[in-house]
C-alpha cells in the first residue's frame, strides 16, 4: 500500500521538470512536508484542455479513506472506474513510508528513487460534493526492491511515459497494464527511519534521514499508521 509520503522540493523545480504551471492557488497554499497522510494536501499534475500541463493542490483520498486503489481492478471499480478512464494525474512526491517488521518493533523505511529524482507515482482525481479537488494512489504488486518489506508498492511512472498517462480518454487494458506494472529492479532504494514518522503530528526533514537500523528501543504507544 502507499499511505504515507514526503513531499518537500520546491514547486518551481517541480515545473521546470513536467514542462508545466503552477496553479496560483497552490502557490498561495502550498507548505512542504515530510510527512503527509491521507486527507492532507498532496500536489498532483494533470493535462488541462489544450494540453498544457498544471500542478494543483489535492486532498489525498477520495470520500475522505479511498487513499488507495488497485490498478488491477481500477477499471471496474464503481468507486473508482470513471476517474480511470478520464481523470489520471502524476502525484510527484520525494519518496514514500512502509514498515517492516511485527508488533511495537515494526520499522518504517523510506523509499525513494535510486537515481535521486522525484517519484512519479499514478493516481486518479475527482472533485468531491463539496467542490474539493481529491485524489487517489494507485498500487500494484510489489517489485524487488519493495517485496521484501510489502506485498504492494504504489504504481511508479517512468517520466516517458506521463504523457500517455495524463491523456484524456480511457486506456487500453494492454495500456494500463504496461503502465501500472512493479518497478524495475534498481528502481527504489531505501533506509530505515525513525519511527516518530508514525505519528502524523510530527514533521520535518529529520524524519526521512537514515537512522540506525534496530537499534532503537519500541515505541511507548500504537503507531498513527495508515498503510
Amino acid at each position: 500500500m502507499c499511505g504515507r509520503v514526503a513531499v518537500a522540493r520546491p514547486l518551481d523545480g517541480l515545473a521546470k521538470y513536467f514542462a508545466a504551471r503552477v496553479a496560483p492557488a497552490l502557490v498561495e497554499s502550498w507548505e512542504p512536508s515530510w510527512n503527509v497522510a491521507p486527507t492532507r494536501p498532496l500536489v498532483g499534475v494533470v493535462e488541462a484542455a489544450g494540453g498544457d500541463r498544471v500542478l494543483q493542490a489535492f486532498t489525498w483520498g477520495f470520500h475522505d479513506r479511498l487513499f488507495n486503489a488497485r490498478s488491477e481492478t481500477v477499471t471496474v471499480s464503481a468507486a473508482f472506474g470513471e476517474a480511470a478512464r478520464s481523470r489520471r494525474l502524476a502525484v510527484p512526491v520525494d519518496g514514500f513510508f512502509e514498515w517492516e517488521g511485527e508488533g511495537r518493533r515494526r520499522r518504517p523505511r523510506f523509499f525513494v528513487r535510486a537515481d535521486g529524482e522525484p517519484l512519479v507515482l499514478a493516481g486518479l482525481w475527482e472533485r468531491n460534493g463539496a467542490g474539493l479537488l481529491t485524489c487517489t494512489i494507485l498500487t500494484t504488486a510489489s517489485g524487488p526492491d519493495v517485496a521484501a518489506v510489502h506485498d504492494r508498492e504504489p504504481v511508479v511512472l517512468d517520466v516517458a511515459d506521463l504523457g500517455r498517462w495524463l491523456r484524456h480518454g480511457p486506456l487500453r487494458p494492454s495500456e494500463l497494464d504496461a503502465l501500472c506494472r512493479p518497478a524495475a529492479a534498481g528502481t527504489l532504494c531505501s533506509h530505515p527511519v525513525d519511527r516518530r514518522v508514525g505519528d502524523v503530528r510530527n514533521d520535518g526533514p529529520d524524519l526521512v534521514q537514515p537512522a540506525p537500523d534496530g537499534t532503537d528501543p519500541p515505541d511507548p504507544e500504537p503507531l498513527t499508521l495508515f498503510s
